[in-house]
């Protein structure tokens, strides 16, 4: 399994838990493409990781084009830009402990990149409120 450049985000939910997002592939356009969470406490130099949690797979929503942000100090928000048709999409991620609930995912939010520029990175600033 490889990763894609820009394709992983950590971010603090508070000063003892993080949330991880990011894309894998196994190289193919088919089912193998990932987006993965998992949740992660932390506690003096140890750092517990829960189960990994997959929230969008197969080759629609193919894209090293992805943002994490904290949204709370228990949920984050996840976005991705489909290699296929380069729309944007959205999930909720909720986070209790090392667990990680992945909402559903958004329906099309609209073109974000075009394919010359669909490798950059897509970056969410810090979100308050729902």
């Amino acid at each position: 399994w490889g990763v894609y450049n820009s394709s992983h985000s950590i971010k603090m939910l508070s000063t003892t838990s993080a949330l991880y997002a990011g894309f894998v592939s196994d190289g193919s356009n088919g089912a193998s493409n990932y987006h993965k969470a998992c949740a992660m406490t932390i506690s003096g130099t140890t750092i517990t990781a829960g189960t990994v949690v997959d929230f969008a797979t197969g080759s629609t929503y193919r894209s090293a084009a992805r943002g994490l942000a904290a949204t709370t100090t228990t949920q984050g928000l996840a976005v991705l830009v489909s290699s296929s048709n380069y729309n944007t999409y959205a999930v909720q991620l909720n986070v209790s402990g090392t667990t990680v609930t992945a909402g559903t995912l958004s329906g099309a939010l609209g073109q974000a990149y075009s394919a010359a520029s669909a490798g950059y990175r897509l970056r969410l600033p810090l979100i308050s409120g729902s």
